[in-house]
């Protein structure tokens, strides 16, 4: 992807696209609607259909995302002025892509990606601890200043770093929601609150030293034009934010997904049966 450095006379939403961007998008988008519309039929032949309504509505919001979050305006924006665009782009590719480009792709086709010897390696990366120590030390560096600096200037770096995020946070949610049995997610409600609270410690650690900052902790951000009368130490305290209020609702989320039914079943068990409004039913008289 194409780095762009803000412009002091310009203006960070002057609308215009980015070739390189539209062209990944396309390649990713092609290659799914083959797979699924040649390549699935063919190899499935009757043993069913190669895809559900429902995966591809989760495919074509996944291909969204990556769109609106990787061109303009919030590429400029991210990669040229403000650092809390930046890391709200991050918790995009990170919290939102990922599970939805896992979900919508089929079973077959994930086979047809990770064929023999590396569906054992993604097994073993998808273990528990070990796809948190991934992506915990893929955050980690990712947020280190060199490492960030470098990904500003140098649009391989930019690419790279972006790519190995998209990668970590895949293995992160793939316990969480991977569809294949060769890989299994984890099934234990507990399990998976554990391991979103394991998940959720090291970009937590990151967020709060972002937020509580005293000077400006990526100096390459200072380079670029101040838009819109933002400071940049509050801009990069803003993205400390973002990172903590974005884990902090993901493990709030889990907590109510998986947690307060696992409570409303305890309490029905030990308590006096209720009706399908959860209420106590009067005894008849």
């Amino acid at each position: 992807m194409i780095v762009a450095h803000g412009d002091p006379s310009g203006s960070p939403l002057s609308p215009h696209l980015h070739p390189d961007v539209a062209a990944l998008v396309a390649v990713v988008a092609l290659g799914y609607w083959f797979a699924l519309t040649r390549l699935g039929p063919r190899l499935l032949a009757a043993d069913g259909p190669a895809y559900t309504r429902r995966q591809v509505r989760l495919l074509i919001a996944g291909v969204g995302v990556l769109f609106v979050f990787s061109e303009w305006p919030v590429h400029d924006l991210a990669e040229g002025y403000l650092y809390s665009v930046h890391m709200i782009q991050h918790s995009a590719y990170t919290l939102v892509m990922p599970p939805l480009f896992i979900l919508g792709t089929p079973a077959w086709l994930w086979r047809r990606l990770l064929p023999g010897r590396v569906l054992g390696a993604f097994r073993r990366l998808t273990r528990p601890w070990a796809a948190v120590a991934l992506f915990s030390v893929v955050t980690l560096l990712t947020h280190l200043p060199p490492f960030l600096t470098a990904a500003v200037r140098s649009g391989p770096a930019h690419f790279g770093q972006h790519l190995a995020l998209v990668l970590a946070s895949v293995v992160v949610w793939w316990p969480l929601v991977g569809p294949l049995p060769e890989a299994p997610r984890l099934r234990a409600p507990v399990h998976q609150m554990v391991y979103v609270f394991a998940q959720s410690l090291v970009p937590s650690v990151v967020g709060s030293s972002i937020m509580w900052a005293r000077a400006v902790p990526y100096r390459v951000y200072e380079e670029f034009p101040t838009v819109w009368g933002i400071d940049k130490l509050a801009d990069q305290q803003w993205a400390g934010v973002v990172m903590e209020i974005v884990e902090g609702l993901l493990l709030l989320g889990f907590m109510v997904v998986v947690f307060l039914p696992l409570v409303r079943r305890e309490l029905r068990s030990s308590g006096p049966p209720l009706d399908r409004l959860g209420r106590v039913p009067t005894p008849p008289r």
